[in-house]
């Protein structure tokens, strides 16, 4: 890639940003909201094209609204460095439509919406509570869209088959139904396994996991101080002992790989979580409700269901974890006006609703989520966006490896989960730097 001087200014503004912590604000008009310009916004995004796509065009053949945006799909593994290329070139869009995941990493590149425009009340009362890490004290990193929460698929022929009336709805419930759903072998060895968890490795969305058990117990992980600063909250939680929530949820999720538990259900050696279950293998699965259609695709003869995530056993809040795509606007994009009018328009109730049903993943927003679609596995999702609490990831691929490390310790005995559970917090404060 050749550089020229327009591409060093521009990369050299955002080293500076990087360097010096320089927050972008903007203040946007609020009168054109129910329209868009003239100008046309480009918005990349790891939403499927096809879906937002198809979206324009009934909104355009209805007239149900005017907007102006040419949307690209990019895909998630290389969308980081598709967009840094693309702005060190001098060029890249005015918006992009991203998970949570990849928004602590790279927010110093999005202009923060002020409250002038969308303030706290009236975000925290149209959107759900997962997504108000986008929040800050001076506005929002972003505006969401949709929810793709954790739920509960299951095997209904292997719990028909053990005369279990319906899936378990606590941990404790698992927990008693893992020795009677797992078939194995005089010697250990597994045939058919109750639950993918205690590796992480071939244990699909093992992190995501891993928060959801952590927040049930009250356990918090990255959060902004009074400053709007990223801060690792695990350390409030952090004379880390064998009773904090983060050691109690890697405490649980190993117990599962070890060979000495009645609980044994699950190990390495073993094909991935998704790939077991498709193959009938697996009683319960936790993935996303985007996962519903590539199972269905993969085995349409598989006889599964969805239900919510476990719950602990008398807990007073459902808590499941998950991402949420946002809409966020970059500061160096000469639309930022525009931008934030067509963002206005694809987030109302009307086009987020077709949005949501194009894609087939829950709104973010309130209103629609107070009316269950009327689905067997949509009702599931539409309550368990509500559930739905995010983080501030501060590097989606470098937590991965740290969360991986620190249950591998665990499961080869170098370890014990407190001890795991100080060094991930170590890492992630690390990252935070």
């Amino acid at each position: 890639m050749k550089t020229n001087a327009t591409q060093i200014i521009i990369l050299g503004i955002f080293i500076l940003f990087l360097v010096t912590g320089v927050i972008v604000f903007a203040k946007f008009s609020t009168s054109s909201n129910t329209n868009a310009d003239a100008t046309q916004v480009v918005i990349w995004g790891t939403v499927p094209e096809g879906a937002i796509a198809n979206v324009l065009d009934v909104v355009s053949g209805q007239k149900m609204a005017s907007i102006n945006i040419a949307y690209k799909e990019i895909p998630a593994n290389n969308f980081e460095q598709t967009l840094i290329e693309s702005l060190a070139d001098g060029y890249g869009p005015d918006a992009v439509l991203l998970p949570n995941t990849l928004l602590l990493k790279n927010q110093r590149k999005f202009t923060v919406i002020s409250t002038d425009a969308l303030s706290a009340r009236t975000f925290q009362d149209t959107f759900v509570e997962g997504a108000e890490p986008l929040m800050t004290s001076k506005g929002t990193y972003g505006v969401p869209l949709l929810v793709d929460p954790l739920v509960m698929y299951w095997n209904r022929n292997i719990l028909t088959s053990k005369n279990v009336a319906r899936p378990p709805q606590t941990w404790e419930e698992v927990l008693s139904l893992t020795n009677l759903l797992t078939e194995r072998r005089d010697d250990r060895s597994i045939l058919k396994s109750t639950v993918a968890m205690g590796d992480y490795s071939n244990v699909a969305y093992s992190k995501d996991i891993l928060l959801a058990l952590t927040m049930q117990a009250g356990g918090v992980f990255v959060g902004r101080d009074s400053n709007d600063r990223a801060v690792n909250l695990l350390n409030a939680d952090s004379a880390i002992d064998s009773l904090s929530p983060f050691s109690a949820s890697l405490t649980f999720f190993t117990q599962f790989s070890d060979p000495l538990k009645s609980v044994y259900s699950w190990n390495r050696s073993l094909p991935d979580s998704e790939k077991s279950f498709i193959n009938g293998d697996l009683a319960f699965y936790f993935g996303h409700a985007s996962d519903a259609g590539d199972i269905r695709a993969k085995n349409p003869n598989l006889n599964f269901d969805i239900a919510p995530l476990p719950q602990p056993k008398d807990s007073a809040v459902k808590v499941t974890s998950g991402t949420m795509y946002s809409f966020s606007i970059l500061a160096t994009s000469k639309n930022q006006q525009a931008a934030f009018n067509n963002i206005s328009v694809l987030t109302s109730a009307p086009i987020a609703s077709l949005i949501s049903s194009a894609t087939g993943l829950p709104p973010a927003r309130r209103d629609l989520l107070s009316a269950s679609p009327g689905t067997s596995f949509g009702d599931v999702f539409w309550e368990s966006a509500l559930w739905t609490k995010t983080w501030l990831d501060p590097d989606p691929i470098q937590t991965s490896i740290a969360f991986a490390q620190g249950v591998d310790d665990i499961v080869t005995g170098k370890s014990k989960p407190a001890d795991s559970a100080k060094l991930i917090s170590q890492q992630v404060d690390e990252l935070l730097k």
